[in-house]
Order: C-alpha cells, then structure tokens, then sequence
C-alpha cells in the first residue's frame, strides 16, 4: 500500500492564500457516496458520518496563478514518486477545499468516488495546524497509524487506503484534496 508523507510542500503564503481563495467560495455542507459491491448506489447523501463544509475549485479557479502552480507541483511529484509503474499524471480536475470546525470530523472511508473517476492516488494538503485535535488517520492491515499537523504538509496515499479525520476540539482545520488524472503508458513487447 503506498504511502508518503512530506513537510514543507507549501509555504506558509501559499497556505494563506488557499485559504483565502476557499473562505471567498460559497462553502457548504460536504456530502457522501455510498457503494455496494464497489457499485455506486447513491451520491450527495447528507449521512453522520461526514461533517465539514467546503467547496470545490474546478472550471476557471484552475487558471489562477495559486493553482496552477499547485497544480504543476502535484504533477511533477506524482511523476517523480512514480507509485505505479506504468501511469503517468498529467493533470488536476478540481481541488475539493475543506474546512472543519468544531465538532466537525469524517469517518473511516476509501475514495471510492474518485476511483470510479480513476483515481490511483490521493493527496491531503494540510494548509494550517493552529486547531485542537482534528488529526489525520489511517490503516494499513488493521494498524492505525496518525499524520502529524504541519501547515504546508501533504500527506499521498493509494485512493483505496482507509483514512479518517478525527473530531476537531477547538479552531478549524483547512485542508484540501487532490485525485491527479492519469493517462497508462503503452508498452511494447
């Protein structure tokens, strides 16, 4: 199962200014998908198991300078850590912002509505650590392991690893995720 974790993948400008550019959105209550047997079966359900707001940056948000920078180092990386062999990353179709308050959290879960888009991977970028608790959490073989809280941190995993997010104590929490696009490279025999 793949895994990787990296301080300092953003300053502390570039966090701000995330940030900034998610507070000015229209945030709202994030919803859920629920499968059966790996099938979709509903999407957009309101449940207990999820609660934050956010938004998501697609569309022309993509064309601004934050973002496109972003976007290029997110390739760049998914590339160079070249998690599978035979894929190559070439692009970022949206960016979902998050932000938790108080009380807020999100259940264990896989990405499965992402890989049914062709998610491999997935990134949690922590954009601040000034909250209570709130910490990142995930299982490899029934053992819980916890990503430290660092501003500019990313946190990259296989879209298929059980993940959660604790409940936050006190403060919010911003953070935003990222499933890049990929294209398999053709091989010859």
């Amino acid at each position: 199962m793949f895994t990787k974790y990296i301080e300092n993948f953003l300053t502390e400008e570039e966090c701000k200014s995330i940030i900034d550019l998610g507070n000015s959105t229209e945030l709202t209550q994030m919803k859920s998908s629920r499968f059966v047997n790996g099938k979709l079966v509903d999407e957009n359900l309101e449940y207990d198991g999820n609660k934050r707001m956010g938004s998501y940056f697609t569309d022309k948000l993509l064309d601004l300078p934050i973002l496109k920078s972003l976007t290029s180092k997110i390739i760049t990386l998914s590339n160079e850590l070249n998690p599978y062999n035979g894929i190559v990353y070439n692009g970022v179709p949206k960016y979902s912002f998050n932000r938790y308050g108080e009380g807020d959290f999100l259940d264990w879960h896989s990405d499965n509505h992402e890989i049914i888009n062709g998610a491999t991977i997935t990134y949690i970028i922590q954009l601040n650590d000034e909250y209570e608790d709130g910490e990142v959490k995930y299982k490899i073989n029934d053992i819980e392991y916890s990503i430290e809280k660092k501003e500019g941190s990313v946190f990259i995993f296989d879209s298929n690893l059980l993940h959660s997010v604790n409940k936050i104590k006190d403060g919010f929490r911003y953070s935003m995720n990222v499933w890049p696009s990929k294209t398999i490279r053709k091989t010859l025999i």
